[in-house]
């Protein structure tokens, strides 16, 4: 699990009674009440290997962010120690 000053990721799995497992950890870090956010693993890993293959362009509002995709697959590299994409969702999940 990663941990930005109050904002928590991890994967996480949907129980059989219909709630989602989460880290013990975060409920006595947030309290009773959050807010979710749920992108399938699946999603994120078909998204950054179509960035990666030149098949899906770089949107979204931040103006100050310009790489072509050998800079992003070196800024990756950088962050993660990889550019293997399962790689990577495997290091997350942990």
């Amino acid at each position: 699990m990663n941990k930005l000053n109050n904002t928590y990721r991890f994967i996480s799995k949907v129980l059989p009674d219909g709630h989602l497992s989460a880290p013990e950890e975060i409920g006595a870090d947030t309290g009773k009440e959050f807010e979710v956010t749920i992108t399938p693993v699946d999603d994120v890993k078909n998204s950054v290997s179509l960035y990666f293959e030149g098949q899906l362009k770089r949107g979204g509002r931040i103006a100050d962010i310009s790489l072509d995709s050998e800079e992003l697959e070196e800024a990756v590299k950088t962050a993660f120690g990889t550019n293997d994409v399962d790689a990577i969702i495997n290091s997350v999940r942990r």
